[in-house]
């Protein structure tokens, strides 16, 4: 199965205007600074990089090749 991006697979909504990860990042957000992630801003890859590896899991998911 082809991996979502990652607004699908958290159930962001309508990010066009909203996430900086769109439409070009969508399954490397981690990399992207000032993300939205669970309703909350989030900051710099460096600042984010704990929470997007252990507790998100998408990037696995990516890593993997499937959701």
């Amino acid at each position: 199965m082809a991996v979502k991006n990652c607004w699908e697979e958290q159930n962001c909504g309508d990010v066009r205007n909203q996430c900086p990860a769109y439409p070009d990042h969508g399954q490397d957000c981690w990399r992207v600074a000032g993300t939205l992630c669970r309703g909350k801003l989030q900051g710099t890859p460096e600042e984010k990089r704990e929470f997007c590896l252990f507790d998100c899991g998408f990037p696995e998911k990516v890593a993997k090749g499937g959701s």
